[in-house]
């Protein structure tokens, strides 16, 4: 179950994720309420097919290239 309201000026969109972990996601300020619903669907498609990762937990390329040269070392 989702939603989409609209606080201090600006689309919220609030979900539960995959593992059900409340998430919201506010949208930039200039963004309609048809746009906040295109992105509401994209979330729940990557969320029903499992393939949701909160932004926060996504690595830095960084993290991934360190780890892909260590592989590599031998």
């Amino acid at each position: 179950m989702a939603c989409i309201t609209k606080r201090r000026g600006r689309w919220v969109i609030d979900f539960y994720d995959q593992h059900g972990k409340r998430r919201w996601k506010t949208l930039k300020e200039d963004t309609t309420k048809k746009q906040a619903r295109k992105e509401l669907r994209e979330i729940e498609e990557k969320v029903e097919r499992g393939s949701y990762i909160a932004p926060k937990k996504v690595p830095k390329f960084s993290e991934v290239a360190k780890m892909y040269l260590n592989t590599k070392k031998a």
